[in-house]
């Protein structure tokens, strides 16, 4: 989608700039990321310490010492990409609606997003969100949604499955991001191998270490348990030598990589908008380009000839 080659004019364009507008966001923080790791896909860092437990002696600990914190500015540039990818599903739907009513768009359209054919189904997704959509493109939405071809009563695995939709995450983000919180950047464990190489002054109880599991889908925190391994003392300096093979990476609360996931939102969206683009081609269609599109704030109506003056806000001395 590139806006050098669409006409001002067609419908699309609103979808495409706010599309284009995501991958700027996104490549700024693709950016700043290579400025602050030394490389586009360097990782973010942490460190480790081992040692034994203080609480049990037996057990010998590899615990998280220190980790690299990314800049909280980050959280607003990843909303920013979320915002604009989901407007471009928005402005789609308004302009379905527009095409479908002639130019007598519903007022609260939205792109749907829904986890079950019950809500696809119901008043709010049919009746107001997709208000004024044909039925043949609300058939086309529909095979985007997390709920297409999937039964209400699966088991409880098989539905949280489609929470990890691409468009499930980015309606949870967007969400999130414009009601509730910013969407923090954090430092998380991908993948980890290990392998003992060596002990001195102990002996191996329990044979291989244990790894923790909730070191995975959080971010890391200080002294937090990598591995334990069960030992009997020999000497006066038990020590045990493991070679790690760990990936880290940059991601929200729930521990999946960042800059992947947001490419992957970015092209089902690219992909979405794209199943669109011929039906406002169409000599019909095409007849509807020019017609006003007038949202809620329209032109007022002059009731006096006195000049209104507005003030602008003061941050810090400066004019906002």
């Amino acid at each position: 989608m590139d806006l050098n080659v669409v006409p001002k004019s067609h419908p699309l364009t609103g979808c495409i700039a706010k599309y284009q507008r995501a991958q700027f966001h996104y490549d700024t923080l693709r950016s700043e990321i290579e400025k602050r790791y030394g490389g586009d896909d360097a990782l973010p860092t942490f460190t480790m310490e081992r040692g034994l437990d203080p609480d049990n002696p037996r057990l010998f600990r590899w615990v998280v010492s220190s980790f690299d914190e990314p800049p909280l500015e980050w959280a607003t540039i990843v909303g920013d990409v979320v915002h604009n990818l989901r407007s471009s599903l928005d402005h789609l739907v308004y302009e379905l609606s527009f095409l479908g009513t002639r130019g007598k768009p519903g007022e609260k359209t939205a792109f749907p997003c829904a986890l079950t054919k019950k809500s696809w189904n119901n008043n709010d997704t049919q009746q107001v969100k997709l208000q004024g959509v044909l039925e043949r493109h609300k058939k086309k939405l529909y095979t985007a949604q997390p709920s297409y071809r999937r039964r209400d009563d699966a088991s409880p695995g098989a539905f949280d499955l489609r929470r990890h939709n691409a468009l499930w995450v980015l309606h949870e983000l967007s969400n999130d991001d414009k009601h509730r919180m910013l969407l923090p950047v954090k430092t998380c464990i991908t993948n980890l191998e290990f392998v003992v190489v060596g002990s001195t002054d102990c002996r191996l109880v329990s044979g291989a270490p244990k790894w923790n599991p909730a070191i995975f889908g959080r971010p890391l925190e200080l002294g937090s348990e990598i591995i334990s391994i069960e030992i009997e003392r020999t000497g006066p300096n038990p020590d045990v030598d493991v070679r790690f093979t760990i990936d880290s990476a940059l991601a929200l609360q729930d521990g999946v990589a960042l800059v992947p996931r947001l490419a992957n939102t970015a092209n089902s969206v690219r992909e979405i908008v794209s199943w669109f683009s011929y039906e406002f081609e169409t000599k019909s269609a095409m007849s509807l380009w020019n017609l006003d599109r007038l949202g809620r704030v329209r032109p007022a109506k002059v009731i006096s000839r006195k000049k209104l003056v507005l003030t602008p806000f003061q941050v810090q001395g400066r004019d906002f």
